[in-house]
Order: structure tokens, then sequence, then C-alpha cells
């Protein structure tokens, strides 16, 4: 993929948990993290690192109060819905899960992960092995 990736002139960026988000444990308070600077629509990682991502998401709903996580789980599940109609959710992506694309680059369009089996909450998945930690593209 990699290769591939080099041939049609896309750059290519490699990052590792501790550095990928502005909320990884190796990034100063203040800080961007790896995604944020390069800003990728491709990445492939293992599921570890989604899993991290997914934590910390769900910390900083929690925080919020009650309220927000429940409006938060219900726009998940609205939009997890759409998704497998084909529908679109412009409102919710601008007010609700802005934040959490930003977290990751603000431009991510697909994420491959392989080398372990997903955990069980997510959204549709294919599975597939032999992926490095974090490739961003």
């Amino acid at each position: 993929a990699e290769n591939m990736m080099l041939v049609f002139g896309v750059s290519i960026g490699y990052s590792n948990p501790n550095t990928l988000t502005d909320k990884s444990t190796m990034i100063p308070k203040g800080g961007s993290g790896d995604a944020s600077i390069i800003k990728p629509t491709l990445m492939a990682c293992v599921p570890l690192v989604l899993d991290r991502i997914y934590k910390g998401v769900h910390e900083n709903v929690k925080k919020k109060g009650e309220f927000f996580e429940n409006l938060f789980n219900f726009c998940v599940r609205y939009k997890m819905a759409a998704s497998n109609r084909g529908e679109s959710t412009p409102i919710m992506d601008k007010l609700i899960f802005k934040n959490v694309k930003a977290l990751i680059g603000g431009r991510i369009r697909l994420i491959f992960a392989g080398g372990a089996p997903l955990s069980p909450p997510g959204g549709p998945r294919h599975e597939s092995q032999g992926r490095r930690q974090c490739v961003l593209a």
C-alpha cells in the first residue's frame, strides 16, 4: 500500500500511539500531535491505536455530563444508521463530531486497521493483517 501511495505522489507520514493526537502521552500540554500536523486523509493502524482514540473521546464526553453523553451516543447511533443508508449528516458533523474529527487531523476519510481483531464498538469495517503501528497519508 505504501509503495502505491508513493507511485501516485501521495505524501506519507509515520507516527506512533504516543504522539498521534494532541492528547497523547508524549505531547506536552498545548502541543500538537502528529495527526494535527500531518492532517491525513487515510490512516492505517493497529486496533490498539483506535482503542486509545475511542477511550480518549469517551473520557472527554463523560466529563461533559450525563446529558451530553446520552446525546453523543444517540448521535453516533444515528450517524451509523444514516451512513448504512448512504446518507450524510452535515449538521451533526458540524455540531457534534467536529472535535472528534479534529482529534485525528480533521480530514480523515478512511481508516485501515490490521494486525488484530477490532474491538466491538465502531462502524462498518473490513479486517486485514500485517500493518505498521500507524501510517498517515
